[in-house]
């Protein structure tokens, strides 16, 4: 799928509606065959959310974080350049902060472009 986020086209992308208090995961099988993980994540400019924050964590192999958890609210974006090398899977979770929420759209969070990278 496409997204747009922060006024950044992107070609690939992987998005999820999330309500208030809700939460998603995707699973990558990375073998041990690649070195590096490179996207962005953020909204798409399309979520009509508006007092939304998304948790977002990168783990691989069940255990190890990749980053510290990232909080984004509507309208922020951040690039990231990580470290996969040794990992085996790789799950991209997703989780709404927000307890209740008046606002009855969803939040889109996107991870898009991402780029695994051997050594």
């Amino acid at each position: 799928m496409q997204a747009r986020v922060g006024g950044t086209d992107y070609t690939y992308a992987y998005s999820c509606a999330l309500f208030a208090s809700q939460s998603g995961s995707l699973d990558f099988d990375l073998g041990r065959r690649f070195q590096t993980l490179q996207l962005t994540i953020g909204f798409d400019n399309a979520s009509r959310a508006k007092n939304q924050s998304v948790q977002f964590d990168l783990v691989a192999d069940g255990k190890i974080n990749l980053s510290e958890p990232i909080v984004l609210s509507l309208g922020e974006s951040k690039s990231l350049s990580l470290d996969v090398a040794e990992a085996s899977r790789l799950t991209l979770k997703v989780a709404d902060l927000s307890r209740s929420s008046n606002d009855t759209s969803p939040s889109r969070p996107v991870f898009a472009m991402p780029t695994l990278g051997r050594a």
